[in-house]
C-alpha cells in the first residue's frame, strides 16, 4: 500500500475548514477537528504504525465519513433544519469515539498544554465568527460604524499595484502584493464618485463580514477609496475557464449556491434586511485550487447590500449585465435574495454550457439538459418569472446535493 500521509492530510485540512465554517454547533464540531488533527500528528510521528500499513485504509475511511457529515454542517440550510442541534453534537461523538481508538493506541496523545492552546484557538475561531456575523448585521441597519469602516482601510505604503489583469463592470482589476502576498486589486473607475462611491464601500465593508465563508473570496479592505484589495486565486475567472467534467460543474455550481446561503442567512437585527450581492455571474467568480479540488471564490461586492428601498443612488448598469437581472429587478421593484437565485439560474446556463449568455434566447432550450434533466429543471425554477416562485437558496444546495450524489454513484 502506498503512503496515505497525504490523504490523511488532505482530509484533516478539509475537516478543519468545514469545521471552522459551522454555524450550528461550532464548538463540538471544531473540537472534533481538532481530534483530527491530533490523529494526523501521531501518524507524522509513526506512534500509529508506518504509514504503508493496509491497516491504516481503516482509518482513512474514518476521516472521510468525519469530513462527510461536518460539510453537512456549515450552512444553515436543509440539513442543518432536518437535524436538531443535540443530533450534531451526537452525530460528532460518533466520529470522536471512532478517533479515540486510534489515538488509545498512543500512551500520551498530547500535552495539556498544546491541548488548552488548541481549545483556546477553537474559543477564538467561535468569537470571530460571531463578531463577523453581528457587524454584517450593524451595516444592514444603519449607516458604516465607523470602527467597522477604520478595519478596512489599507496603507498604501504596503501596496504595490502591478499589471492590469482586465476589467469589471466598474473600473480595471490589476495584479498587486498586499504585505508581500499575491492580491487582486479593483480600481474604480474616476467616472464614479460621491454617493455611488459610498454605495460600492459599503458593500466592501460588508463582504469583510463573510470572510468566515470559504467559498467568498477574502476582501483585505480598500486604499485611496477606490482600490479594493482582495485575494487572489490559482486561476482566474469562471467565465473564462474551461471545465468539461460533468461532476466538476455541479460541484462548483453547489459550492457558489452554498456560499449565496450563508450570504443570505445573514439579517440585520431589526427589520429583517438581508444580504443581496446584486452581481452574480461567471466573470464574478474566481477559481482557486484547494485540498478538494477547484474552489469558486464569489467577488464583485461593489453592488453589496440589501437596504430594502426600490429607490436609491445606483450606477448605469452595462446593457449586457440585465441579461442577469431578474424581471422584476428591469421593471425597477428592486432587489432581494430572490433576485440573486434568478442569477444564479443564468450563472448555471453558463457552468453548463461554458458561454455567457445571449440577448433574447431561450436558455433552457439553450441548455439543453447537457447536465441532467434534474440539473435543466432547478435552473428553470431559479429563473422563474415570479420572483415568490422561485427556490431559496438553501432548496438550490440540496438539489444540487441531490444531483452529485447522484452523478457520483
Amino acid at each position: 500500500m502506498s503512503d496515505i500521509t497525504t490523504s490523511v492530510s488532505t482530509l484533516v485540512a478539509s475537516i478543519a475548514a468545514a469545521a471552522s465554517r459551522t454555524r450550528v454547533n461550532k464548538r463540538t464540531c471544531n473540537y472534533l477537528a481538532i481530534e483530527c488533527k491530533w490523529v494526523f500528528e501521531r501518524l507524522l510521528s509513526g506512534e500509529l504504525g508506518s504509514p504503508t500499513d493496509p491497516g491504516l485504509k481503516a482509518l482513512v475511511a474514518s476521516l472521510e465519513l468525519c469530513r462527510t457529515d461536518l460539510v453537512k454542517f456549515t450552512g444553515s440550510g436543509f440539513f442543518v433544519r432536518w437535524l436538531r442541534a443535540g443530533d450534531i453534537a451526537d452525530i460528532c461523538a460518533v466520529h470522536a469515539k471512532s478517533l479515540d481508538r486510534w489515538l488509545s493506541r498512543v500512551p500520551q496523545r498530547m500535552s495539556d498544554e498544546d491541548s488548552d492552546s488548541d481549545v483556546r484557538e477553537t474559543r477564538r475561531l467561535e468569537q470571530e465568527i460571531d463578531k463577523n456575523l453581528y457587524n454584517a448585521g450593524r451595516i444592514l441597519a444603519s449607516d458604516i460604524p465607523s470602527k467597522i469602516q477604520e478595519l478596512a482601510i489599507i496603507n498604501p505604503d504596503h501596496l504595490v499595484v502591478g499589471e492590469e489583469k482586465g476589467t469589471f463592470q466598474f473600473g480595471v482589476i490589476y495584479a498587486g502584493e498586499y504585505n508581500q502576498k499575491p492580491v487582486l486589486v479593483r480600481r474604480i473607475s474616476d467616472d464614479f464618485d460621491g454617493a455611488v462611491l459610498d454605495l460600492f464601500n459599503s458593500g466592501i465593508l460588508l463582504s469583510r463580514c463573510l470572510s468566515d465563508c470559504n467559498n467568498i473570496l477574502p476582501v483585505h479592505g480598500i486604499c485611496q477609496g477606490r482600490m479594493i484589495v482582495t485575494g487572489a486565486t490559482a486561476h482566474g475567472q469562471l467565465s473564462k475557464f474551461s471545465i468539461t467534467e460533468t461532476l466538476q460543474k455541479v460541484v462548483i455550481a453547489r459550492k457558489v449556491a452554498d456560499a449565496l446561503m450563508f450570504m443570505h442567512d445573514i439579517a440585520a437585527p431589526k427589520g429583517g434586511l438581508r444580504v443581496v450581492h446584486r452581481d452574480i455571474r461567471a466573470a464574478n467568480i474566481l477559481i482557486d485550487s484547494g485540498p478538494g479540488g477547484l474552489e469558486p471564490k464569489i467577488t464583485g461586492f461593489e453592488m453589496c447590500k440589501e437596504d430594502g428601498k426600490i429607490s436609491g443612488v445606483y450606477p448605469v448598469s452595462d446593457e449586457r449585465i440585465e441579461r442577469w437581472w431578474s424581471p422584476e429587478r428591469i421593471r425597477g421593484s428592486g432587489t432581494s435574495p430572490k433576485s440573486d437565485v434568478y442569477a444564479f439560474g443564468v450563472l448555471m446556463y453558463e457552468i453548463s454550457t461554458g458561454k455567457e449568455p445571449e440577448a433574447d434566447i431561450d436558455l433552457l432550450k439553450e441548455e439543453g439538459r447537457r447536465i441532467c434533466i434534474e440539473y435543466t429543471k432547478l435552473m428553470e425554477k431559479c429563473l422563474h418569472p415570479r420572483y415568490n416562485s422561485r427556490p431559496n437558496m438553501d432548496d438550490v444546495v440540496n438539489e444540487l446535493l441531490s444531483i452529485e450524489n447522484s452523478i457520483e454513484n
